[in-house]
């Protein structure tokens, strides 16, 4: 299975995974269970999480089987997330049809 999206420097140690297109098929991941997936849902959004190790370290894999998309994030960006204050994720989801760097959706 595979995502769409470009690249990007994932947590400031040099680890250009990508962001958006990620090879779900070939990570080394970790678990045994529906390949490590812990799904998560409710009545708005279903998305399956799981640990993958990197060549640069163990990232947090979210992916959403509705709409294909995955992301990898690292300890520092998880770390942000957790910075953020519940206004942060209400504007996130809010669907204005735009995308954090201001293109459309």
């Amino acid at each position: 299975m595979t995502a769409h999206g470009g690249t990007a420097d994932r947590g400031g140690d040099g680890d250009r995974a990508p962001i958006h297109r990620i090879d779900i098929d070939s990570a080394e991941h970790i678990g045994h269970a529906d390949q490590g997936f812990l799904p998560l849902a409710n009545e708005f959004a279903e998305v399956r999480v799981r640990l993958v190790r990197t060549g640069n370290g163990v990232r947090l894999e979210i992916t959403s089987p509705r709409t294909g998309h995955a992301v990898r994030l690292c300890p520092l960006e998880l770390e942000a997330l957790a910075r953020q204050p519940p206004a942060f994720f209400s504007t996130l989801v809010a669907g204005d049809g735009t995308a954090a760097d201001g293109r459309a959706t």
